[in-house]
């Protein structure tokens, strides 16, 4: 196991809470991490790959598991979930706007989704030459704690790489 301090949060200025858009940080640790065969860094996406509808990618997490149950998991979750396009996602709420800096990903029976802990957890998917690459950050949802079904919501990493690379270089 490694354990590391939390050197700098940034913030994305634009953050909304009201929306929650611009739902991104950038987390700067006190000391490197070290790859093990359990620990591996991910590929982020340029700014122009975009994960396409129907794509399946996977999420994992520590948070709650499920919506009945408040129980936190003894190991790291992970589901695979199915990209839905933006404009099918925003079929499901009604009251809040799915932007361009968002990204859907589920099922609509609301079978899989991330919970309550899983907040800023990755949203992978496979690319060719078996590269993982970040395409979202776990925003919310309308499943956990929740009787609507639907996908979650996801910030669309792609999006904010130019932000990214500002705060790290």
């Amino acid at each position: 196991m490694q354990t590391r301090l939390v050197k700098t949060i940034i913030l994305h200025p634009r953050y909304n809470r009201a929306v929650v858009d611009y739902d991104i940080s950038v987390v700067e640790l006190d000391e490197d991490i070290n790859e093990t065969s359990y620990v591996r860094p991910v590929c982020l996406p340029s700014k122009d790959q975009l994960v396409q509808p129907d794509t399946y990618c996977y999420i994992t997490g520590w948070g709650h598991m499920g919506n009945k149950s408040k129980m936190m998991p003894f190991k790291l979750q992970e589901g695979e979930v199915r990209i839905i396009s933006l404009e099918r996602c925003q079929s499901y709420f009604d009251m809040k706007t799915i932007t361009s800096r968002m990204l859907c990903a589920g099922y609509e029976s609301g079978t899989v989704d991330s919970c309550m802990g899983d907040s800023g957890g990755p949203l992978v998917c496979e690319q060719p030459a078996g590269r993982w690459t970040l395409f979202g950050l776990t925003s919310w949802g309308s499943v956990c704690f929740s009787k609507v079904l639907g996908p979650g919501v996801y910030s669309n990493v792609s999006h904010f790489i130019e932000w990214i690379e500002r705060q790290i270089y």
